[in-house]
Formats: C-alpha cells, structure tokens, sequence
C-alpha cells in the first residue's frame, strides 16, 4: 500500500490520524483527517482546477508507468 514507514508532519501515525478524524466527528459537518491534511486541501483549493487535474494526471500517468516497469523487470 503506502511506502510511509515513519510518522511525519504530513504523514501521521494511524493512532494520531484516528485521534484527531474522530475529534472532528459532531463539530464539523466536513473533516479531510487531520490539521496537516486541513493545511494541503486549503493550499490545493487555491490551485485553478485546470492546473490541478494536469499535475494530477501526471502524476498519476509516472506511477502508472513505474509500476509497469517494475512488472516488466519482474518477468524477464
């Protein structure tokens, strides 16, 4: 699933993850998780959505194709 092996600012513990989703449960009719995930989703909603689904697109089309790669290398 997820590389992330170590907790991060922007990658929090499950545990902490949990903690702060659920103290959000009640207060806000909308949460994104936590206050590091609050702070990206404000930045990206900032972005022209044109921008944002090319840089998505590309980022998207790079995984894809190393993926198909790292397949690939495990065939031969």
């Amino acid at each position: 699933m997820s590389r992330i092996r170590k907790p991060s600012v922007f990658a929090p513990s499950p545990t902490s993850y949990v903690q702060e989703a659920l103290g959000t449960v009640g207060v806000e009719s909308r949460t994104v998780g936590c206050w590091s995930h609050a702070l990206q989703n404000w930045f990206i909603s900032r972005i022209p959505d044109r921008l944002r689904e090319t840089i998505t697109w590309n980022m998207n089309t790079a995984v894809r194709r190393a993926a198909l790669k790292r397949l690939a290398q495990k065939k031969d």
